[in-house]
């Protein structure tokens, strides 16, 4: 959302509109970060940044080993640069499960093999793949999605730290997923997403772990003890957690976790939804829905539940 810096949107009564600073800046800033509410963006310019080669690559360590890298991570996470990467992940392996932490640093390589060496040298991991590669091949590749046709469940939340009662929580859960294709993915956020102020939509900008629990299955059997793994994992988390979330990790779960992902932003969008889309014509999505004339933003204030938000970092 950050590097876009223009669109052409097909919008609900079929007028194609450019959108960008000085072209329809309303439109403009609510298409990027909630821009499924409001119109098909049938064209994108991005600004581009330079990159060629990255370090990247996973360490991997049996799940018994989890909770002492995951104690780790708390202190490690905090200390890293911008230009670093980092998401921690139990993830389907043959035989026991492991805790997969993923990295990607984009500066000089020297620099971030000093960087990394910490965490590569605080337990020895029963796997070691990071090396220089092209930008585009990191890019390509996928992570915590298995390959195949599968059904799924995710539930997503935020957290600060790892503190004990969430690293028990996890190891607990993690170690008792129904089937191998079951687990949690936590991405850490930092740098100057979520420390300067951005003139968009985008809602999530929360210094701390991003996470998601999902479950994905093939054979409809399953459904039923993957989708309540995922739902007892995730209200285990919940009360941990800050309240907050990603938009791109919530399914169909109400207006309350919508207006949880974009926070203060979220009157302003609803305003932005009523001059563009007042019939909600944009709808199956995390959906916004038009503001009423009567509404004002202190009536909204009063509906907030103060625990899903947190103030930036």
């Amino acid at each position: 959302c950050d590097s876009i810096v223009g669109l052409e949107v097909v919008t609900a009564d079929s007028k194609v509109l450019t959108a960008k600073a000085g072209e329809n800046p309303d439109l403009f800033w609510a298409m990027r970060g909630a821009g499924a509410n409001f119109g098909i963006a049938t064209s994108l310019e991005f600004q581009l940044h330079p990159i060629e080669t990255v370090l990247s690559g996973n360490l991997r360590y049996p799940i018994r080993q989890a909770k002492k890298v995951l104690h780790f991570l708390d202190s490690f996470a905090p200390t890293i640069p911008t230009e670093f990467s980092l998401i921690a992940a139990v993830l389907p392996h043959p035989g026991e499960r492991m805790l997969d932490v993923k990295v990607v640093w984009i500066g000089e390589k020297k620099k971030g093999e000093r960087l990394l060496r910490p965490l590569r040298t605080y337990l020895r991991p029963f796997e070691d793949t990071i090396k220089p590669k092209a930008y585009l091949d990191e890019q390509r590749g996928g992570f915590d999605v298995p390959e195949g046709e599968y059904s799924s469940h995710r539930r997503g939340g935020h957290f600060k730290r790892l503190t004990e009662d969430i690293i028990d929580t996890i190891t607990e859960h993690a170690s008792n997923a129904p089937h191998e294709a079951s687990g949690i993915t936590m991405m850490y956020w930092h740098g100057p997403w979520c420390t300067r102020p951005h003139d968009n939509a985008f809602g999530f900008r929360r210094t701390g772990f991003e996470f998601w629990v999902h479950s994905y299955w093939q054979k409809a059997g399953d459904r039923e003890k993957s989708w309540a793994w995922v739902e007892e994992f995730f209200g285990a988390m919940e009360p941990l957690s800050t309240g907050a979330v990603y938009v791109n990790d919530l399914e169909n779960e109400g207006e309350a976790r919508v207006r949880a992902a974009y926070g203060d932003k979220y009157h302003r969008l609803s305003l932005i939804k009523r001059k563009f889309d007042p019939d909600n014509f944009f709808r199956i999505n995390q959906n916004i829905a038009p503001a009423t004339q009567v509404e004002a933003p202190s009536r909204i204030a009063r509906t907030r539940n103060p625990s899903c938000f947190i103030s930036k970092s």
